[in-house]
């Protein structure tokens, strides 16, 4: 907010005293609306001072110091500068309270979203105020009191922030040339602790200002005056609270600088983490949006409402952490053995810390920044700690949320980018030193190729140095892990035995055919060691080195449904095909043959599959049939149409192929029973008929077989008769049956 050097007045600020008519109005009408409701160590408004509305973690939230009922909370427009009122956060008992120390966040208790905020209470004793929380489904203001603010701060109170790693809230100002936080319960308002961070590399320009934390708990503060502002930030791992003096000073490390100009004179009041990582900050004009690793101001616009003292927002950056590994101690006992940790690249420069002491493994001093996503970044260490001829380096990269190696290499510098990934990642980067002994063996394992498909030869390299002082016998490599489905490679040398001289390198090689199973996989995974006889030691071994070779393949079903069946009539039997082909790169396992549509009047047909549906290769077909028996219902309709598509499963994904259809027309004369009373039979081979045309130049030919004809109709035609009978006699038991 604003330096406290505008509120030192006892009065009330402008605006804040309203007649004793309307306070009295107010009270009247909160009187009948209701008392309010009482819980322990707070006070809770009953009536919402507006309609709420969705939280957002990637929305930037205001707060103005008092509007005369309370503090506005808003919702900010980076691009636009626009204000959207959320709601007021309420006065308390003090109309001329001020507000500052902006926090939200979605807690346990607020799961709809919160907004946290410091009220300090100018007319009381003993520097009193509260914690007020917004919750944001309710549009309500929670008050938990402060007895007593720590000495001196009173209207000071310029940062605050809520992290979610600690789920604290953490409010104060800088006195005496540091900052002051303490750390509190938010759903209690109990202190939990304090500590103060120190800006020994040099003064901060300014004591205005305002802290984030990233969802690892790391903090970042803002230090400043009018015209120039810096970024800190402060490691997860160097928060201390104590609740009683003396309290612990951490040590801020500056990460960049940028101008503010603010001509209102106050400077920075507020900070939050755009979406984007980029770090937003308010003066009381305008928000602006800086680059954090360059501190390039990129866009600033100018509030369509004065008074904004503070912002916040749940977002959290991408952030580095570079650290320093001993796993297996220093290679002696001389505190001058420390390294120089610096990172550099996209505007970062001589950003550096230095290890202390002399314990193994990971040190205490680490280097944490906000990093944007895309940015290049380039981590080196220097110092007695890092010589070649004293130790083995190495680095790796990894996502610290997953373990996942993001990138590694050996020696003291290393490069990487920042990972577009939403809500930000953690990337934790890691020198690891190893002293070395007389006898020192090196391996580094290559692939001709970064990616390969089925049937592809993959060569490997093998580069094995003799790191050590002394000569090497014996020399051989050991594939000591090996994910391909094939035989593992099979390492060949340009001599054996091998033996390396002090500095001597040598390459050796392997190939291997990837399969059908590796592809289904995903990658071949490849990690070997070097070993070697010194004449002193015995036998040494390298660092393993690992080689990734993805193998990457696209699924793919095809299904061709048919039927030989050229047309039905009741009673008829239909049979089904279902052609299904793995048209894919990938094994398919778990086929099976889905019924998706089917206009017939009974059940739709079961589909049987083969044993070979258990798993298809790329290329590989199966045949799988169904049958339909047709109803008379389903001579209601001219067609029977039925589609069917293939699905099946590669790595725990579902595959779909198209649809395919198949349609059989209704038989010639076949009508529904509906329209006749009686379904009619199939046609039949054609026979004598009974109702043949008899001519008189026939009877005339037949001579005396006159009679033996008539007689002979007479025969078809009752036949005939009893031919149909039987049939709808049939039919008739069908349908019961049915």
């Amino acid at each position: 907010m604003a330096h406290p050097n505008t509120h030192t007045s006892r009065k009330s600020p402008p605006g804040a005293r309203r007649p004793r008519g309307r306070r009295a109005g107010r009270f009247t009408v909160a009187t009948l609306a209701g008392a309010a409701i009482m819980i322990p160590g707070a006070l809770v408004d009953t009536a919402p001072a507006h309609a709420a509305e969705p939280f957002d973690c990637s929305t930037i939230y205001a707060i103005n110091a008092n509007n005369g009922n309370g503090s506005t909370l808003w919702s900010l427009d980076a691009i636009s500068g626009a204000q959207t009122t959320i709601g007021t956060i309420d006065e308390g008992a003090d109309p001329t309270s001020l507000f500052n120390g902006l926090g939200v966040a979605v807690t346990p208790e607020h799961p709809d979203g919160a907004a946290f905020a410091m009220r300090w209470d100018p007319w009381t004793t003993n520097d009193a105020g509260a914690l007020a929380t917004f919750d944001f489904a309710t549009s309500t203001t929670t008050t938990s009191p402060v007895v007593r603010m720590p000495a001196g701060w009173g209207a000071t109170q310029t940062h605050g922030a809520y992290d979610s790693h600690s789920r604290l809230f953490f409010h104060g100002a800088a006195t005496g040339g540091q900052l002051h936080l303490e750390a509190r319960d938010p759903s209690t308002g109990d202190r939990q602790g304090r500590m103060a961070i120190s800006f020994s590399a040099a003064p901060a320009p300014g004591s205005n200002g305002d802290i984030a934390f990233d969802r690892d708990g790391n903090l970042y503060i803002v230090m400043s005056s009018a015209n120039d502002a810096a970024i800190y930030s402060v490691d997860v791992h160097d928060i201390a609270l104590a609740s009683s003096a003396p309290y612990p000073t951490v040590r801020a490390t500056r990460i960049q600088s940028f101008r503010v100009d603010d001509t209102d004179g106050l400077g920075v009041n507020g900070i939050a983490f755009g979406s984007d990582g980029h770090l937003v900050v308010s003066t009381g004009l305008e928000l602006l949006r800086v680059n954090p690793m360059s501190g390039a101001v990129t866009s600033h616009v100018t509030f369509t409402e004065p008074g904004i003292v503070d912002i916040a927002s749940c977002s959290s950056p991408s952030r580095l952490t570079l650290q320093k590994d001993f796993p297996e101690g220093r290679h002696s006992e001389d505190p001058a053995d420390q390294v120089r940790l610096s990172v550099s690249g996209d505007g970062l420069t001589d950003l550096s810390v230095t290890t202390t002491g002399t314990s193994p493994g990971v040190q205490q001093r680490r280097l944490t920044l906000p990093v944007l996503p895309g940015a290049t970044i380039e981590i080196e260490e220097t110092g007695a700690g890092a010589e070649q001829e004293r130790y083995h380096s190495s680095w790796n990269c990894i996502d610290d949320a997953s373990g996942a190696i993001l990138a590694s290499g050996d020696g003291t510098h290393g490069s990487l980018t920042v990972p577009r990934v939403a809500d930000g990642v953690g990337l934790l980067c890691t020198f690891v030193n190893s002293p070395r002994g007389d006898g020192e063996i090196t391996l580094t394992k290559t692939a001709d190729v970064a990616e390969a498909r089925q049937g592809d030869t993959v060569t490997y390299s093998f580069e094995i140095t003799n790191t050590g002082t002394s000569p090497l016998s014996d020399v051989t490599v050991e594939e000591v892990a090996f994910s391909g489905s094939g035989a593992t490679p099979e390492v060949t040398c340009p001599s054996q035995p091998l033996s390396l001289a002090v500095a001597e390198t040598v390459v050796c090689s392997a190939t291997y055919t990837v399969l059908q199973a590796d592809v289904d996989r995903g990658s071949v995974e490849n990690t070997a060691t070097a070993t070697g006889t010194t004449p002193d030691t015995g036998r040494i071994t390298s660092p393993p080195s690992q080689v990734v070779v993805s193998t990457p393949g696209a699924p793919g079903l095809a299904i061709v449904k048919s039927t030989d069946a050229e047309a039905f009539w009741s009673g008829s039997v239909i049979d089904y095909t279902f052609v299904v082909t793995n048209t894919g790169e990938l094994t398919v396992t778990d086929v099976r043959v889905d019924e998706t549509a089917f206009s017939g009047a009974g059940q739709v047909p079961e589909v049987t599959c083969p044993p070979d549906a258990a798993a298809l290769a790329p290329g590989e077909s199966m045949t799988c049939t169904a049958s339909y028996t047709v109803h008379d219902a389903d001579l209601a309709a001219a067609t029977i149409d039925n589609a069917a598509i293939a699905v099946g499963q590669t790595s725990g994904t579902t595959v779909e192929s198209s649809p395919s259809e198949a349609t059989v027309p209704r038989g010639a004369g076949e009508v529904s029973p509906e329209e006749t009373g009686e379904a009619k039979t199939p046609p039949a081979e054609e026979t004598p008929s009974a109702e043949k045309e008899i001519t008189a130049e026939a009877l005339a030919n037949t001579g005396n077989d006159l009679t033996f004809a008539v007689v002979a109709a007479a025969v078809a035609t009752a036949m005939a008769l009893l031919g149909a009978a039987l049939a709808v006699a049939r039919r008739r038991a069908a349908a019961v049956t049915d």
